[in-house]
């Protein structure tokens, strides 16, 4: 939810306070196979702001459409074509993604209601998109439904930042996986969010994403991976750590340290 946690934590001034260096991070991901880890650096998941749309027109009974200014017609248009905001405005080289998660309109089914609500949330892999994204999805909501003869009002919460990887982090920890058994993933990102992100604005960072066992996608009631998943992450968050240490003034470095699958 928002605000997250991490924002919480970057806030207070803790990191600064204990002169952290380098955060970690690591996700399992059912998308990559058993036994592989992605370390990639850059941009790997998008940012993500919630927002609420309120569609207003005029009630009446629905056997008299021409004396309404119908909410729920004005929203279906509005969901419709927020995608060309996708399509037709963002750069395509840039993933951007707007999702309507939840939308709420009327208590009978004889009558317009007066207004219709929708929730949802808006991706980007680029922060300079994203604040103009905001803007852009704005304008074409308060548009359409001013053609339909509605007014709309529109909320955006925002939450979580483009999460980038530290480029050195990345290559270093993922050179010690490989070295250590490990398939590397180079390529894997996607318009997921995490609130890790936030700590990339006060030290180099790096999330890792370690495969697992199971078909089952994220977030799923069946998502279940096995018990290796624990021992899997762990690794992954050595490997991190190890590379964050060899970066680092002062740092005891990689050399001579020696991880392994069976260890």
């Amino acid at each position: 939810g928002f605000p997250s946690g991490a924002s919480d934590v970057v806030g207070s001034g803790a990191l600064h306070r204990h002169r952290v260096g380098a955060m970690i991070g690591a996700h399992v991901q059912p998308l990559l196979a058993d036994g592989t880890v992605a370390s990639v650096p850059g941009a790997v998941n998008a940012s993500s702001d919630e927002f609420r749309v309120v569609v207003r027109g005029a009630e009446g009974h629905a056997a008299y459409p021409h004396l309404t200014r119908d909410p729920v017609v004005a929203m279906a248009q509005v969901i419709v074509t927020a995608q060309q905001v996708v399509s037709r405005v963002a750069d395509p080289m840039t993933p951007t993604v707007v999702t309507f998660g939840t939308v709420n309109a009327g208590t009978a089914p004889n009558a317009v209601p007066g207004e219709a609500v929708a929730r949802g949330t808006l991706r980007a892999m680029s922060e300079n998109w994203r604040q103009e994204l905001h803007e852009r999805f704005t304008q074409v909501v308060e548009d359409v439904a001013r053609a339909c003869g509605c007014t709309a009002e529109v909320t955006i919460l925002p939450g979580e930042p483009v999460l980038v990887n530290d480029t050195g982090l990345a290559v270093r920890a993922g050179g010690l996986l490989r070295g250590h058994g490990w398939t590397v993933d180079g390529g894997l990102r996607s318009c997921g969010a995490d609130d890790f992100s936030h700590y990339a604005s006060v030290a180099p960072s790096l999330m890792m994403f370690v495969g697992v066992d199971t078909a089952a996608g994220l977030h799923t009631p069946e998502f279940l991976p096995g018990d290796a998943a624990v021992g899997a992450v762990a690794e992954s968050l050595l490997a991190g750590y190890l590379a964050a240490a060899s970066a680092l003034p002062g740092g005891a470095g990689a050399n001579g340290i020696l991880f392994s699958r069976n260890a």
